[in-house]
C-alpha cells in the first residue's frame, strides 16, 4: 500500500458564467501522505475552500477541474456522483465545515443530520445501530448522548464544532478535511476543539487537511504548512523550516502579521494591498504588486516552483535572497 493517500497534480477549478471565468485554483499541486497533518493556509478568497469543496466534489456546476486528483488510487475528477456517494465522499473523506450553525438545519434535531447522513451512504442500517452508533460518537467528542435530541440554536459554538467533528466521523474515514473549524470560536474554545482534534486525529491515525487563515493555529498542529495566494500554491514545507525560514515573500507577510507581544510600537503589520481579480489572464508572479522583494523578473512571466530542499518548495525567483 502506497503511503500517499492524496495526491494533487496541475488541479485547476474555473468558475464559469456567461459572463467572465474565475480561476480560483491554479496549477495546484499537494501530496498528503497517511498519517499526516497538513496545513493550508492564506487569506480569504486564496481559493482554499474551494479546493476542499473540489476534493469532495461538492463545488456548483458551473465549476470546471482540469488536472488529477487522485485518492487512495482513485482519480477523482470525472468520477459519478453514485461512485462518490458510495465510494468515496463521507466513507474515505469527509469534511468539517466552518461556522457550523450556517452548516446546520435550524429546523432539525442533531441526530436527524446524522441519520440522513448515515441513510444515504448506508441505505440498509437498521435504526438500533444508527442510535448505537450517534451515541458512540457524542462519547467520544465529549456531548452528553442526549445531545442528539437538542437542535442546533440550543448549542454553543464549541458544541456545535463538536458535532460537526463528530458527523465527520460517521463512517471512520481516514481522512478529514476542516475547513476554518474554529472560526467565530472564542481563543479558549479554539484551544479546546483543536486540542479534541489532535486526540482524535492521533486515537483513529486519521489524516488530516487542515484549512486556516491563522497561520499560528496551523503551526501548532500540523506536520506541514502549505501556503496558498490567489488561487496559487506559492509554498510547501515542513511546519518548523516554513515559520522559522519561510522562503516566499507572501509567507514572510503573513507571519509578519501575527499579534506580537514584544511588537516594539504595539501595531499589526498588514499587508498593503489586495488580492489580484482571479478573472483577469494573468501572466507574472501573483503576488508581485504587494511583495517588497519585486523586480523586473517579477512581472515577466509565471515563476516555476523552485526546490529550496528535498520537501520544502517556493514559487519566487529569489528564493535564495530571502
Amino acid at each position: 500500500m502506497s503511503d500517499v493517500l492524496l495526491e494533487l497534480k496541475h488541479l485547476n477549478i474555473v468558475y464559469g458564467s456567461e459572463y467572465k471565468q474565475v480561476t480560483a485554483v491554479n496549477d495546484a499541486s499537494i501530496t498528503i501522505r497517511r498519517g499526516e497533518v497538513v496545513g493550508l493556509v492564506g487569506e480569504s478568497g486564496s481559493g482554499k475552500s474551494t479546493l476542499a469543496n473540489g476534493i469532495l466534489g461538492i463545488l456548483p456546476r458551473t465549476a470546471k477541474l482540469s488536472g488529477s486528483m487522485r485518492f487512495n488510487g482513485i482519480e477523482l475528477i470525472g468520477l459519478n456522483e453514485t461512485a462518490m456517494n458510495q465510494q468515496v465522499r463521507w466513507r474515505q473523506i469527509s469534511i468539517v465545515f466552518q461556522k457550523a450553525l450556517a452548516a446546520l438545519s435550524p429546523v432539525h434535531r442533531i441526530e436527524e443530520h446524522m441519520i440522513d447522513i448515515l441513510r444515504a451512504h448506508d441505505p440498509g442500517i437498521p435504526m438500533a445501530q444508527m442510535r448505537e452508533r450517534m451515541k458512540k460518537l457524542m462519547t467520544l467528542v465529549r456531548l452528553p448522548p442526549e445531545t442528539v435530541r437538542s437542535y442546533p440554536h440550543q448549542l454553543s459554538g464549541g458544541m456545535l464544532q463538536r458535532v460537526m467533528i463528530a458527523l465527520s466521523l460517521l463512517f471512520d474515514p481516514p481522512f478529514v478535511i476542516l475547513d476554518e473549524a474554529t472560526t467565530a470560536l472564542d481563543v479558549l474554545t479554539q484551544r479546546q476543539i483543536l486540542s479534541e482534534i489532535r486526540r482524535l486525529q492521533h486515537e483513529f491515525n486519521l489524516t488530516v487537511l487542515m484549512i486556516s487563515h491563522d497561520i499560528a493555529a496551523v503551526a501548532e498542529n500540523a506536520n506541514r504548512i502549505v501556503v496558498m495566494y490567489a488561487s496559487q500554491i506559492v509554498e510547501d514545507g515542513p511546519v518548523e523550516t516554513v515559520i522559522h525560514a519561510p522562503k516566499h515573500p507572501y509567507t514572510q507577510a503573513l507571519l509578519g502579521a501575527l499579534p506580537r507581544l514584544d511588537a516594539p510600537t504595539g501595531r499589526v503589520k498588514s499587508i498593503p494591498g489586495s488580492l489580484p481579480d482571479l478573472s483577469l489572464s494573468i501572466n507574472q508572479c501573483v503576488f508581485a504588486p504587494r511583495c517588497a522583494y519585486a523586480m523586473d523578473i517579477c512581472w515577466q512571466g509565471v515563476p516555476a516552483v523552485q526546490v529550496v530542499e528535498p520537501g520544502h518548495t517556493s514559487k519566487c525567483v529569489r528564493v535564495n535572497e530571502i
